[in-house]
């Protein structure tokens, strides 16, 4: 999502911290672990506009807490970059970032070439009778 922040260039990014997709959630199964959660906010910071992170949500108190915990850690140590992060998502996040992909296709021309290989490998996945070979991970940026 680099590419919409660089090309919008927003004054401030606000974030619905949810944490339903963090791993151990009941609902979100997507299973983002709080290094993933924290990767993410890393790659955000980056971006150098202004975070509000808001939390919302998250039905696995646990999870949520060190999701949270994380997330305050990247935001409070500058020099605080998240290790051991798997580049492979779950099937379940897979799904989720194709979904998104088709709703911001038309909208945001420089990310389809970036789409194009999340929703083929999501299509494959669906049309596979086993999604073994998919490794479940942390974050898919």
């Amino acid at each position: 999502l680099a590419s919409i922040f660089q090309e919008f260039n927003p004054e401030f990014i606000v974030i619905s911290a949810g944490m339903d997709s963090a791993r151990g959630d009941p609902l979100g199964g997507c299973d983002l672990t709080p290094q993933g959660y924290a990767s993410i906010l890393h790659r955000l910071k980056s971006l150098q506009a202004p975070i509000v992170l808001v939390l919302e949500g998250g039905y696995n108190c646990a999870s949520v807490a060190h999701s949270v915990c994380a997330c305050l850690e990247t935001f409070l140590l500058s020099d605080s970059t998240p290790k051991n992060i798997s580049k492979h998502p779950s099937p379940m996040a897979l799904k989720a970032i194709a979904r998104t992909a088709r709703a911001l296709w038309p909208f945001w021309p420089t990310l389809r070439p970036h789409f194009t290989k999340v929703i083929r490998t999501a299509d494959d996945l669906r049309r596979s009778s086993s999604s073994s070979s998919l490794r479940f991970g942390d974050a898919y940026l």
